[in-house]
Order: C-alpha cells, then sequence, then structure tokens
C-alpha cells in the first residue's frame, strides 16, 4: 500500500469522519474515528519516529534498528570503496582500540555493552572507555541508551575501516 494513499485515507478519517460523527451525535464513534486515523497516520509515518512515549509504553526504534540493518546488509568490498576510506586513522589506533573494534564485530551481538566489551578483550574498563570515546568521535564508533546503560556497535565507517586493517595486515604478512 502507497503511504502517500495511507497518509490521505488517515487524514479523511481523522479530520472528515470525525467531524460528520461529531455533528450526528455519535461521541463514541467519533472518538474512536479519530484513534483510527491518528493510528493510521502513525503507521504511515513509522519510519520517521524515533522515540516515543505514551500511556506507560516506551519505544525507541530507528536508532537501534539502524545497527542491526548495517550489520545484515552485504558491504560493498571493492578496492575502489576501500580505497577512499583514510587508511591514517588505521595508524593512530592502538592495541586497544583494534581490540575494542573486534568485538564490536561480534557475530552474536549487534550492540556491546562496556562489561561485555572489557571480558571478551581482557581490557580494564578505563582503556575499553577511553578506545570507545576515540573510536565515537572517529565515527567507527555510535552509542546510545540500552535498559542496562550505554551500549555501543559499530558504524559501517567501523566496518570497513576492519576491512582496511584487515587488508594492511595481510599486506605485511605478504612481505
Amino acid at each position: 500500500m502507497n503511504i502517500n494513499f495511507l497518509s490521505i485515507i488517515s487524514i479523511v478519517v481523522l479530520l472528515v469522519v470525525s467531524t460528520i460523527l461529531g455533528f450526528m451525535d455519535k461521541s463514541v464513534e467519533m472518538g474512536l474515528a479519530i484513534v483510527a486515523g491518528a493510528i493510521g497516520l502513525a503507521f504511515s509515518n513509522i519510519d520517521k519516529i524515533s522515540r516515543f512515549e505514551g500511556a506507560g509504553f516506551k519505544a525507541e526504534m530507528w536508532k537501534k534498528m539502524e545497527a542491526v540493518i548495517e550489520k545484515e546488509t552485504e558491504q560493498e568490498q571493492d578496492m575502489a570503496t576501500i580505497e577512499t576510506l583514510n587508511t591514517d586513522k588505521e595508524n593512530e589506533l592502538d592495541t586497544s582500540e583494534n581490540k575494542v573494534l573486534e568485538a564490536l564485530n561480534s557475530q552474536k551481538y549487534t550492540w556491546r555493552t562496556l562489561s561485555g566489551i572489557c571480558k571478551q578483550m581482557n581490557l580494564s574498563e578505563i582503556e575499553t572507555k577511553t578506545a570507545l570515546n576515540k573510536l565515537t568521535k572517529m565515527e567507527f564508533v555510535k552509542k546510545t541508551k540500552g535498559a542496562k546503560g550505554l551500549i555501543w556497535s559499530l558504524t559501517s565507517l567501523g566496518r570497513r575501516q576492519l576491512i582496511v586493517i584487515a587488508l594492511l595486515k595481510q599486506d605485511i604478512t605478504k612481505r
């Protein structure tokens, strides 16, 4: 169903139908028409909603889903794409930052907690926080608030950087 069509129908139900029902003194039906129109408008714009709170219900959708979509989408890995990346950024990364990138590239998790990264890579909390802050500034990692605190995920740029690092390691071992 076309989203524009759904929006138009929802607006008609919300404004026209509820107004007609109001003039007919059918307040219950008018209320249901208003709710139906509002729900239709919400669903026609669901891709634009990032956070919703109301009636004891909370949802933060798009930011967390975006990381899942990026992870599950096949990356273009041709040489032209990889060569456009700033390979100097790899030289700026220290061992702990490379370990954090590796931990965030987990097949098991899309979003990682600080304690999970520390445990997997045998890093201290301070080392991991420092690495995550630097990687976030470099736009290799993004963070958001999870149920138990802050969580981190790789960005598409971070995934590409891992490819560059792997290629550079291969190049070094071939020499």
